[in-house]
């Protein structure tokens, strides 16, 4: 594991935990989204802001699809290996 996928994880972590007002200690990331207490709503809350962080356009589908934070992480890392787009 690199250090931009701990970054990455670190990131989605605090993200979640802020959102639920939780420890990011409470929060195990290869718990699916639905366990975690994540809706639609903060989803695209999350996809607005990961497009920030990562500074291209991420789709809700790749949150959607990947029903962890691990899982995310890993197609993210995916992507940018193979030269994702970048807004």
């Amino acid at each position: 594991m690199n250090a931009h996928e701990e970054d990455l994880r670190a990131w989605l972590t605090t993200f979640v935990a802020d959102v639920l007002d939780i420890g990011t200690e409470e929060v195990d990331p290869g718990a699916p989204w639905e366990s975690l207490g994540v809706d639609s709503a903060m989803t695209l809350v999350l996809v607005a802001d990961l497009s920030v962080v990562l500074g291209r356009t991420v789709q809700p589908i790749e949150v959607l699809s990947n029903p962890t934070i691990d899982a995310v992480v890993e197609h993210l890392v995916t992507v940018e290996a193979v030269g994702g787009e970048r807004s």
